[in-house]
């Protein structure tokens, strides 16, 4: 159980950490690449850390992967199919951070902020629908289970695979719509199209590999839609230790 506890520190550590560290780097090199005055070697370093820091969110995510299949399913994935699943996670993830980096550089902020909570909570009403519907005992804890709860799994679920092939395709498809603005504003030469059109095939490759080995991703997180699904312990009832028969 115990380690079962460390994989999961870890999984929301790199979709969290990891990831936005390699957001803020990426965005630093879109933002400062029309910059004169700054040395290209700052350039590789800021490309380095983003390509490291991606790749450790990317690992995390794939190495629960594998470890939550095993424990659903109680067999190792094949070579081919763990390739596959690291292939969807990297193309996937790493679009979105780069697409994020875009459009924080050449558009307003709100549309930023906005591109972050689409998918965000789309998947927090997913969760929160998904769960118990049982009535707590008070509404600290209503407030606690049924409102705090959800939020890191959504969080999770809005950076990674979503619970339903429906969501995940609805989310995919919200991060890559914020890329329009994007596409229309700055189209002039061809590296402008270059840097909206990656990260939008990417996403969309990835969203192929994801629905083909869906199985998979599906037992990977089928712990967490479980946990959603009985936040509600129930009650014990205890019999008296002294029962007095006639």
């Amino acid at each position: 159980m115990d380690n079962y506890w460390v994989w999961t520190l870890r999984l929301f550590y790199t979709t969290t950490g990891s990831l936005t560290q390699a957001f803020l780097q990426t965005y630093l090199i879109i933002h400062l690449w029309w910059d004169i005055d700054v040395d290209a070697d700052l350039f590789w370093v800021l490309g380095v850390a983003a390509a490291v820091l991606a790749l450790d969110a990317v690992v995390g995510v794939v190495g629960s992967i594998w470890k939550e299949h095993f424990e659903e399913e109680h067999e190792t994935l094949p070579v081919f199919d763990l390739f596959l699943i690291f292939l969807s996670i990297a193309f996937n993830m790493c679009g979105r951070i780069v697409l994020m980096a875009v459009v924080a550089a050449a558009n307003e902020w709100w549309l930023l902020a906005a591109a972050l909570a689409t998918p965000f909570l789309i998947n927090y009403c997913v969760c929160f629908s998904t769960y118990s519907k049982d009535e707590a005992k008070s509404k600290c804890r209503y407030f606690f289970s049924h409102c705090l709860f959800p939020l890191p799994i959504a969080l999770l679920y809005a950076v990674t695979v979503s619970q339903s092939k429906v969501v995940t395709v609805v989310t995919t498809l919200s991060w890559i719509c914020y890329s329009v603005p994007q596409i229309y504003n700055h189209h002039e030469s061809t590296f402008q199209w270059i840097i909206w059109i990656v990260p939008v095939v990417a996403q969309c490759v990835a969203l192929v590999l994801i629905l083909i080995k869906w199985t998979i991703f599906k037992s990977a997180f089928l712990r967490f839609t479980r946990q959603l699904k009985s936040t509600e312990e129930p009650e014990k009832h205890k019999k008296p230790k002294n029962s007095n028969k006639g």
